[in-house]
């Protein structure tokens, strides 16, 4: 195991409120410096939460999508995606959020096939009063399109920095010899 720094920290994110509270409290139970931030709180505790988060006072992030926004932190060193999200845009942001002093950073997406209903649920139940009801099928056909290439992703056994560059339609030459299948198809 790494050696870690005082100064590192880490994010978890969770697709709903009760993933975050559950994880939240396991973590909390287990004594680790802990916060939990989703959607569901006040201002005053998002503002609260996220100042403790970046003076160092919390070592790991429990929240949804919601956190994240404006949050330039240098030295997030994990991040976990602790439920399938529902699309490779979201997936690239939620880890761009690790390394942003260029030092070493992992991150982490735990992939269950149940969360894939949890996902679609979402995109059936998107609600829109401007568009009509052939613009919402719309809407919900292209957020499937992307939940398939998520889940794509998270099947592969090619190199996933390959698989997110051809997906946003960037060249990538070979493997890039850091992510879980390239490490794993060196190993074999």
């Amino acid at each position: 195991r790494r050696q870690r720094q005082m100064c590192i920290r880490d994010s978890i994110y969770c697709l709903t409120i009760r993933a975050c509270e559950e994880v939240y409290e396991l973590l909390k139970s287990r004594g680790f410096s802990v916060g939990l931030y989703h959607g569901a709180l006040s201002s005053e505790e998002k503002i609260k939460i996220q100042k403790e988060f970046s003076n160092n006072q919390i070592k790991i992030m429990v929240c949804t999508n919601a956190f994240g926004m404006g949050i330039d932190i240098p030295n997030i060193r994990y991040v976990v995606v602790y439920s399938l999200l529902a699309s490779i845009e979201d997936f690239v942001q939620q880890i761009g959020r690790a390394s942003r002093d260029n030092q070493y950073a992992e991150a982490i997406l735990f992939f269950n096939p149940k969360d894939i209903q949890s996902v679609s649920y979402f995109i059936e139940h998107i609600q829109n009063k401007r568009l009509s009801d052939s613009s919402l099928r719309m809407v919900q056909k292209e957020r499937y399109r992307q939940l398939d290439h998520m889940v794509q992703l998270c099947l592969t056994k090619g190199c996933l920095h390959q698989y997110v560059c051809q997906y946003f339609g960037q060249k990538h030459y070979g493997k890039c010899n850091m992510c879980s299948n390239c490490k794993k198809s060196k190993n074999d």
